[in-house]
């Protein structure tokens, strides 16, 4: 599905990033994590990573709802 294609992808670019080194204590669009001298474990990682996408995903079905209904879309 499309939910699942995302999310692997930015999973994916996240998972990278961040055992990289890259991630520490920024952030990615909305995306804040990684406090200093903190590092989760994977399955706290993961965890922190399918809540953000939740999240995004939530708002975008509530913007295309509202647009089918005719309502106004702010975003």
């Amino acid at each position: 599905s499309t939910y699942s294609s995302i999310y692997r992808s930015i999973r994916y670019s996240l998972d990278v990033a961040y055992w990289q080194g890259r991630l520490k204590n920024k952030s990615i669009g909305e995306y804040k994590f990684i406090e200093p001298q903190t590092k989760p474990t994977p399955f706290e990682f993961m965890n922190m990573i399918r809540e953000q996408i939740s999240t995004k995903m939530n708002r975008c079905f509530v913007a295309k709802s509202k647009a089918l209904k005719g309502g106004d879309v702010i975003g």
